[in-house]
């Protein structure tokens, strides 16, 4: 049973760690540095995957003598987080996890952040950059550009205040005030769309600075939700882990998720 042990101790640190790099991306992405974005998707999409397919397995086996799943059974549920996420709540409930941790938040903001995800883990957006320079018609949207209709403006509606409004704006007009004929600014935004003012390129650095820790809270719920239940089922025999050790830095409060840029499994 050591090696069964080493395997998934191994597994949670994988699937916990890129939660933790997701996150840490998320932190840093914006307008101007959108492989931090990729980065975020890509690490994240696979530790929810992962985490959530760790789980599963830890599940069956926990009720059948310690026989784990056949592999080809995992691979069925293929790269379709919701799916996953919607298994694991399964898990959750029969297991009695208590309220509100039996269950994924499942706000509107939740809603978009997995659908983002679901669809850039199973392909649909993952080569979205290649996809629309061979075909011009391509149907789906740029995730970037999905990330910022569905998540971000929704948290700036929702948790911006006016005063942090009047703030923004106040700096932006500084700022194009400073610039006006001695800069030529040059960025495109969430939706590619060319902008040179610096006002809006000052006011869009506001907003993106101020959803960003709101965002990452949202993220890290979802990260939270999948910690608790993982940790519920670990240590449960002596061939599976206490799996809070991997994922216990998940277990924090909506204000530690919010003020905390920087994640790793080895240390905050």
């Amino acid at each position: 049973m050591d090696e069964t042990w080493v395997a998934l101790a191994r597994e949670a640190g994988m699937a916990a760690e890129h939660l933790a790099i997701g996150a840490t991306a998320f932190s840093k992405a914006d307008y101007a540095r959108h492989a931090y974005f990729a980065q975020g998707l890509f690490a994240f999409s696979v530790g929810i995957e992962r985490s959530c397919k760790l789980g599963l397995a830890v599940d069956h086996a926990i009720d059948n003598a310690g026989r784990f799943p056949d592999s080809r059974r995992l691979r069925d549920y293929g790269h379709d987080l919701r799916l996953l996420l919607e298994t694991l709540e399964e898990i959750g409930q029969r297991r009695s996890v208590e309220p509100p941790w039996n269950r994924c938040p499942d706000s509107d903001i939740h809603r978009s952040i997995i659908s983002i995800f679901t669809n850039f883990a199973t392909n649909v957006t993952r080569y979205y950059n290649l996809e629309a320079v061979a075909d011009r018609t391509i149907a789906v949207d740029d995730p970037f550009k999905a990330w910022y209709e569905q998540v971000t403006k929704p948290v700036i509606e929702l948790h911006m205040g006016r005063a942090t409004r009047r703030r923004i704006d106040r700096q932006a007009s500084e700022v194009a005030t400073a610039l006006a004929g001695n800069a030529l600014t040059r960025f495109h935004g969430y939706d590619g769309t060319l902008i040179t003012s610096p006002f809006d390129l000052s006011r869009l650095t506001g907003e993106t600075e101020f959803a960003r820790r709101w965002e990452r809270m949202y993220v890290l719920q979802i990260a939270r939700f999948i910690s608790v239940l993982l940790g519920h089922l670990g240590g449960r025999t002596e061939f599976i882990p206490y799996f809070n050790e991997f994922y216990g830095m998940f277990y924090n409060e909506d204000d530690f998720l919010r003020q905390r840029k920087t994640w790793s499994i080895y240390g905050l």
